[in-house]
């Protein structure tokens, strides 16, 4: 790749496609030695997505338990619990450290963060634990500049090492649990929130309906909402609080209305689809947990539309092959329709014998002995199918 043969492209013109941010070719960059050449090319840019997917996953479910927690960053829990979680923290710590002063060797600390946050995914880990391993995480990558708009908060903390000379950080103490774009806009936060768990409730009421939906029930998830001012203020104005309470006045509409199950999980799928997809948001709905909600960036809109385009695919070739199916089907009863005295009432013949089986071709011929002994199979099948189309035709 050179100016002279015109095979490169600008940092500029990079950042002005749609599948190229600064983080992700910061994180190309990371993954290269700094003393080594850099080719920017697809397999570099998947293995940059991957490890950026990898981190935004973990940081979605960390913002999950902090969400869970109301907001909690220490949990009291025994030592049993802790010390693995810390012991795993601290040797990334140790590892990252080493690696760095290495010829800062940003390849290997690249790959000791992804195979802790592997690790961390991979075990049970307190609250505490991995608020506490997203904090440090959060730490790092700012540091690596893939958290550009929370440097100053982030590297503002005091404690950037411990005596030892290692990155140890005060982020532990910190709130910073992730990079910035991981979590929606905080105005969206109160009323999305709030709709998203009255969806998982609305969902969950319905879909445990053994029978008939409880339809008093249903109504009564609505009524807390009705209690907040400030989100019935905010309503008229603000988009994000105007979609949670149009979401909240059609669940009451449908549950005064004893509206089917399909009705309901219908409005579920058209909020989560429709609504908040406009507003940037998606919700991703998770077995037995709630679901969890992320802003929708350009990869995951592009992610979601090859979802859609292999839905839409897969129904069209389920449509095909029914319909083609159903011709075959609408052949064979046709087929089936025929009475075998009246098979081989054609062209191809001059006689027949008392139960319709050709005794002369068209020319006046004898009909042979194998070509009788075939035409005889195939009045036999024709007399089985037949009656079984009788006997169907007659239960109807």
């Amino acid at each position: 790749m050179s100016k002279s043969l015109k095979n490169f492209i600008t940092l500029s013109e990079a950042l002005s496609r749609p599948e190229w941010t600064s983080r992700s070719l910061r994180i190309c960059f990371l993954l290269g030695g700094w003393h080594e050449k850099i080719e920017v090319t697809q397999d570099i840019l998947k293995a940059a997505a991957a490890w950026e997917s990898k981190i935004n996953n973990f940081f979605f479910n960390t913002i999950d338990i902090m969400r869970a927690s109301d907001g909690l960053t220490t949990e009291s829990s025994s030592s049993h619990d802790e010390t693995p979680a810390f012991a795993s923290l601290d040797k990334a710590k140790a590892d990252l450290h080493e690696a760095l002063c290495d010829s800062f060797d940003t390849p290997a600390a690249m790959r000791i963060i992804a195979n802790f946050v592997s690790e961390c995914n991979a075990t049970q880990l307190s609250r505490a634990a991995v608020l506490s391993a997203s904090r440090w995480i959060t730490r790092v990558v700012t540091i690596f500049g893939l958290n550009r708009e929370g440097e100053d908060v982030v590297l503002g903390q005091n404690g950037d090492n411990d005596g030892s000379g290692q990155l140890q950080t005060s982020a532990l103490h910190s709130q910073i649990i992730a990079w910035h774009g991981v979590e929606i806009p905080h105005a969206a936060q109160q009323p999305i929130y709030a709709a998203s768990k009255l969806r998982d409730d609305v969902r969950q009421c319905v879909l445990s309906a053994r029978e008939d939906i409880d339809y008093v029930a249903l109504g009564k998830l609505t009524e807390h909402i009705n209690s907040d001012p400030h989100q019935m203020a905010g309503a008229n104005t603000d988009p994000y609080y105007a979609t949670a309470s149009r979401f909240h006045a059609d669940i009451q509409h449908l549950a005064s209305e004893k509206a089917s199950t399909e009705e309901i999980l219908s409005l579920c799928d058209d909020f989560r689809d429709i609504h908040l997809y406009s507003l940037d948001i998606y919700l991703e709905d998770r077995e037995n947990l709630p679901a969890l909600v992320r802003p929708l960036d350009a990869s995951l809109k592009r992610a979601l539309a090859e979802k859609r385009a292999v839905a839409v695919a897969e129904a069209t070739a389920k449509t095909k092959r029914k319909a083609e199916e159903a011709a075959k089907q609408l052949a064979r009863d046709n087929q089936a329709k025929i009475n075998p005295a009246e098979l081989f009432k054609n062209e191809l013949y001059s006689e027949w014998d008392e139960q319709g089986i050709p005794t002369r071709d068209a020319k006046g011929d004898k009909v042979t002995k194998s070509s009788r002994k075939k035409l005889v199979k195939m009045y036999e099948k024709q007399q089985k199918v037949h009656r079984e189309w009788l006997d169907k035709h007659e239960r109807k």
